[in-house]
C-alpha cells in the first residue's frame, strides 16, 4: 500500500485536474470573464491565461492519468495552482466576493478554496516527491489486476475523504443549527400551567 500511494495522489489528483477542466470547458466564455473579474491581471492578458489554464488542466488530467511526462507536468501544475492560491489570497485580503470557478456551480472563494488549493498543492508535492524518491511510481503496464483495483478503490476514498474533510466546517455549522434549533422548537412548544 505505501509504494501505491504516490499513485492514489496521482490519480486522485488526475480526477481533480479532470472535473476541474470540465467545468471550465463547459461555460470557457464564463471562466474568461471570472479570470478578469479576479482583477490580478491585465484584461488583455486574462484572455490568454484563462484559455491557457482551459488546456493546462486538460493536459494535467491526461499526465496524471497516465505518467506521461509528469517530471515536467507536475512541476507546472505546482506553479498553477499556487498562481491560483495567491489570487485567491489577494481577493479574500481585498474582501472581494469573487466566483471560485473551482469545478463550476455559483460557489465564491473563501477559506475553503485556500483549503482546497493547499490539499491539491500538497498532493502534487507527494507525486513530485515519488518521481525522484528511491522507490519510483509503478509504470501502469507492470501493475497487475488487483493492483489497479486497490489503487482505484483507495483513489476513490481519497476523494471522498478529502472532500467530506474540507465540507466538514458546512457540516457541523448544519448540524448545529438542526439539532440546536430543534431543541429550541420543543422548549418554545411546551406550555406550562399556572
Amino acid at each position: 500500500m505505501t509504494d501505491q500511494f504516490p499513485w492514489i495522489v496521482q490519480l486522485s489528483l488526475g480526477v481533480t485536474f479532470a472535473l476541474s477542466a470540465a467545468s471550465k470547458l463547459r461555460e470557457p466564455r464564463a471562466f474568461v470573464e471570472g479570470v478578469e473579474e479576479f482583477a490580478v491581471l491585465p484584461h488583455a492578458i486574462a484572455f490568454v491565461i484563462a484559455l491557457a489554464v482551459m488546456i493546462g488542466e486538460v493536459l494535467l488530467s491526461l499526465s496524471h492519468f497516465s505518467g506521461f511526462l509528469l517530471a515536467y507536468t507536475v512541476p507546472v501544475g505546482i506553479a498553477m495552482l499556487f498562481s491560483f492560491l495567491i489570487a485567491v489570497i489577494i481577493n479574500l485580503v481585498k474582501k472581494r466576493n469573487v466566483p471560485c470557478f473551482c469545478f463550476g456551480g455559483d460557489e465564491t472563494i473563501s477559506h475553503r478554496s485556500v483549503a482546497r488549493l493547499v490539499v491539491v498543492i500538497s498532493g502534487e508535492l507527494v507525486v513530485l516527491h515519488g518521481l525522484y524518491s528511491s522507490a519510483p511510481i509503478q509504470e501502469v503496464s507492470h501493475l497487475t489486476p488487483n493492483d489497479v483495483v486497490l489503487t482505484l478503490s483507495w483513489t476513490l476514498f481519497t476523494l471522498i475523504t478529502t472532500v467530506w474533510m474540507l465540507s466538514l466546517p458546512d457540516l457541523v455549522k448544519l448540524a448545529l443549527k438542526k439539532f440546536g434549533g430543534q431543541n429550541r422548537d420543543s422548549s418554545d412548544s411546551v406550555e406550562v400551567e399556572p
